[in-house]
């Protein structure tokens, strides 16, 4: 019995032995060295590289037209079926995608200058890519869930599609050109290693979930051409601390800054009439906040959770209308924020659900002029309250 139990424990010894040295000298064949193909017609990169070696090319750049058939074998290099294919870096910038040819994914079949939608989706082992120089868009989902950590976007491009990098967790920074007029939905989705990316000021419109769950993007610059904010858009940024948001943008979405849990200062433009639902969610770092003259809603749970709040000024004399029960403070600090309301409407504001905040005081609000002050950069501040100056620490 025993002498079987060290046969048997042997035989899987060498057969680990066996795996080890296949799977190194597996690692040993791969072509590390750029590969370069030159087509002279499209269709017919299957014919360039062997079968033997298909799987071992981890650098390739091509050069001249290339259809579906083309971008089929491409994905199939660079390891759309998980296990198969090792190619990392593919250098496009001088090939030219041309319609025909075989789909290259399900009926997707390739078309003039576009990279199409799904191209590259689930290329498991793609890590950089340089985009044709003459493509003008990017598709739907063309290089989501893949783990790009470096990506070329051509000047030529003036539209990135939906959800086109969704779930690229290991891309750090992208530079978006200004040729580029339009991100599409959620084009950024979850590209949780993302730290820094620009806006350019040919975008007028920051769409839904566009960077949500991009949980290391630290900063944003928000160009003057931007309008609109929409729902989602940067929900779930946690390392996101500070935003500029410019007189331009008339519109900020459901929950568009929920869950910015690092953001400590934002400033809403009186060009912004309504804060709609959960808009500031579960900001825990915001410390405080500006409500401009405008605004005439505020949004259920729109500061929902915000337990560093320390001071909430208001410019409206007409105080903004909340929803039935609509929880746009729960979870903020009654008794240590403070409300800041213009001259004369204490009694309105103490009536209204901001009579949930024990300190409710009145200031000049058409010549206050101090920033918002925080713990840290403000010793002592004066308000005029009731015709006389407030001092608070």
């Amino acid at each position: 019995m025993k002498e079987n139990t060290l046969n048997k424990q042997l035989t899987v010894l060498m057969f680990l032995l066996l795996n080890c040295f296949v799977s190194c000298s597996e690692d040993d064949d791969m072509i590390l060295k750029t590969v370069t193909i030159n087509l002279t017609e499209a269709g017919t990169l299957p014919d360039k590289i062997s079968s033997s070696n298909k799987n071992k090319i981890t650098n390739l750049k091509i050069i001249g037209d290339i259809n579906g058939t083309d971008l089929r074998f491409i994905r199939e290099m660079a390891g759309n079926i998980i296990g198969y294919g090792n190619l990392s870096k593919l250098d496009l910038s001088k090939a030219w995608i041309v319609e025909g040819g075989e789909a290259y994914y399900h009926n997707y079949y390739s078309s003039n200058n576009q990279l199409g939608c799904y191209v590259f989706d689930g290329c498991f082992s793609l890590t950089s890519i340089n985009i044709p120089l003459s493509v003008t868009s990017i598709g739907d989902r063309a290089l989501s869930c893949t783990p790009l950590e470096n990506i070329n976007i051509p000047s030529s491009v003036t539209e990135i599609g939906e959800h086109a990098f969704l779930y690229c967790d290991h891309l750090k920074s992208v530079n978006i050109p200004s040729s580029v007029t339009e991100i599409g939905e959620c084009a950024f989705n979850f590209c949780e290693s993302l730290k820094n990316i620009n806006i350019p000021s040919s975008v007028t419109e920051i769409k839904e979930g566009t960077f949500c769950g991009c949980k290391s993007l630290e900063k944003i610059n928000i160009p003057s051409s931007v309008t609109e904010i929409g729902d989602y858009a940067f929900s779930g940024c946690s390392s996101l601390e500070s935003v500029n948001i410019p007189s331009s943008v008339t519109e900020i979405g459901d929950y568009a800054f929920s869950g910015c849990s690092s953001l400590e200062s934002v400033n809403i433009p009186s060009s912004v009439t309504e804060i709609k639902e959960g808009t500031f969610e579960n900001c825990s770092s915001l410390e405080s906040i500006k409500i401009p003259s405008n605004v005439t809603k505020i949004g259920y749970s729109a500061f929902h959770d915000c337990k560093s709040l320390r001071a909430i000024y208001i410019y409206a004399e007409k105080v903004p209308i909340l929803p039935y029960n609509s929880r746009a403070f729960e979870g903020c600090d009654s008794k240590k924020c403070k409300v800041y309301v213009p001259i004369g409407t204490y009694d309105a504001y103490s009536r209204s659900q901001f009579g949930y905040f024990e300190n409710i005081v009145e200031f000049d609000a058409t010549s206050f002029r101090n920033t918002i002050a925080t713990a840290e950069n403000q010793d002592t501040t004066h308000y005029v309250v009731n015709d006389k100056k407030e001092h608070t620490h």
